[in-house]
């Protein structure tokens, strides 16, 4: 069980909503400034519900494409855990990304978690508050319904067109 000590001051939560792709993002002072961020595109909504989760700090020496094994995220209210990769470019290094499902990202963060740490192999690598989290997750909640509603009408269209041939007097129908 990991201990849920207040970590490092947090500047403000960002919420984007851009062409569908809703994005909840966080910059947290500290060792290496530790930048956190999940986001669903329509595409992501499609398969299999899951979002994008990256995790970035200017200290940790990830290399592009290391295999870093199962990550696990922890709130006070659940948990995740998945295998992560890393990822690095010119500007940017340290960085993990890993895809979850809704369902399991929504385990940990639905309620109003305090903070969240993340571990790999049992040891904690970094602990971030949640602190004003919850008002952006639920505008993020409210982006993701909107994803729902458009699959579930792209399934209804399907069903009326079922089982009827689009033109049924052309040749050879």
């Amino acid at each position: 069980m990991a201990l849920f000590i207040c970590p490092g001051a947090a500047q403000a939560w960002d919420f984007k909503d851009e062409n569908g792709d809703c994005r909840v993002s966080q910059t947290f002072e500290g060792a290496g400034n530790t930048y956190f961020a999940f986001t669903q595109d329509q595409e992501w909504f499609d398969l299999d519900d899951r979002i994008f989760i990256m995790v970035q700090n200017d200290n940790w020496s990830i290399k592009d494409g290391e295999k870093l094994g199962v990550l696990r995220f922890e709130t006070d209210e659940g948990w995740f855990e998945n295998e992560a990769n890393g990822n690095a470019s010119e500007n940017l290094k340290g960085i993990i990304s890993l895809a979850v499902s809704f369902k399991n990202f929504a385990i940990a963060m639905d309620g109003y978690p305090q903070s969240l740490v993340i571990t790999r192999n049992g040891k904690v690598i970094d602990r971030l508050s949640l602190s004003g989290f919850s008002y952006e997750y639920g505008r993020f909640k409210q982006c993701h319904e909107r994803k729902a509603a458009v699959v579930r009408e792209r399934q209804r269209k399907e069903a009326l067109d079922r089982n009827i041939p689009h033109d049924p007097f052309s040749a050879g129908k």
